[in-house]
């Protein structure tokens, strides 16, 4: 299922573990250029909960430079440099 995509896309590329999902999200778009031509993604969003309590790391070889917890009323600032429809997900 979707879902169950989502759960293990998360944990491999955060290495966090005890991923349960709280509640799904609306979906995004996003339209990119590859080999001259134009493709559209379509992201499906989940709010997710864990007990994990150790260090995510990044999926390297996917280029996931940084995994961190960030607190609650830390999001806004977060969020400042993030895309208009990432925002969406936080603020709906």
């Amino acid at each position: 299922t979707i879902e169950e995509t989502a759960l293990r896309e998360v944990q491999e590329e955060t290495g966090v573990d005890g991923l349960v999902i709280a509640k799904k999200l609306q979906k995004t778009y996003h339209v990119f250029k590859r080999n001259g031509r134009y493709k559209l993604k379509i992201t499906t969003w989940f709010e997710m909960e864990t007990n994990f309590h150790g260090i995510p790391k990044g999926q390297e070889d996917e280029g996931i430079e940084q995994v961190a917890w960030i607190k609650q009323n830390e999001i806004d600032f977060i969020l400042q440099n993030s895309y208009e429809n990432i925002k969406l997900l936080f603020h709906s």
